[in-house]
């Protein structure tokens, strides 16, 4: 984590990818440590998700497009159900964050 943060701000992003637990330390990790990342969530209420993915992401773009297309849309492709979560409004008020993660 500690090489993916100095080539991001050498201006060569490191991809990293972080799955339920390990996104929500890679938030803390981030955040300058700051337990207050993590929050509590009602998962069972976001059971359908959509993933936003630009044109320019080099994790997904070897990806099929029909894969790609069911995970934009949400098509029985991803599923979270979970008690924490990093919310958009801590994302917003974190400064570090938003340096770091382009979302």
């Amino acid at each position: 984590m500690k090489y993916a943060m100095a080539e991001t701000k050498r201006g060569n992003p490191f991809p990293v990818w972080g799955t339920c637990l390990g996104m929500q330390t890679l938030a803390y990790l981030t955040s300058d440590y700051d337990l207050n990342a993590i929050a509590p969530v009602r998962g069972e209420l976001a059971i359908r998700n959509t993933l936003q993915i630009q044109p320019e992401n080099t994790l997904f773009k070897d990806l099929p497009s029909d894969l790609l297309n069911n995970l934009q849309s949400g098509v029985g492709v991803v599923y979270f159900n979970h008690r924490f979560a990093i919310t958009k409004e801590y994302f917003l008020r974190n400064s570090q964050l938003r340096a770091f993660w382009n979302v």
